[in-house]
């Protein structure tokens, strides 16, 4: 492998890291505010958003361990994976439900105050 070779993977692998790092975050904080939103405080509304990004995560390495050792994948990895994916995808939509729900609610003159205030927190 050159030199050339070798930026292209490294300037790559960054890339990668850093769009995953910024989704991770993302990620997070929507489930971490929709567990919040319903309720749960402490250590299990800090430690539920993980369980959903855990398992994608475990999920998306037995698959790669088994592309790089050529065996065929579990099924049960790709059903987990599924179900990560949906997992966050429900919570994508719910945390927009629920955050928007007193916005619906509020007068319209309101709407933009509550809208700064949630903005800047």
């Amino acid at each position: 492998m050159n030199g050339g070779d070798r930026v292209i993977r490294w300037s790559t692998a960054v890339a990668v890291l850093g769009v995953a790092a910024v989704a991770a975050v993302a990620s997070y904080e929507r489930a971490y505010d929709l567990v919040r939103a319903h309720g749960e405080s402490g250590w299990a509304a800090r430690l539920i958003p993980l369980t959903v990004d855990g398992l994608i995560y475990a999920s998306s390495m037995v698959m790669l361990d088994a592309a790089r050792r050529t065996v065929p994948v579990p099924p049960l990895a790709r059903w987990l994976l599924g179900l990560g994916i949906a997992a966050t995808l429900a919570v994508n939509v719910a945390h927009g439900w629920v955050m928007a729900w007193p916005a619906r609610r509020w007068p319209r003159g309101q709407r933009l105050r509550w809208s700064v205030r949630m903005s800047s927190s």
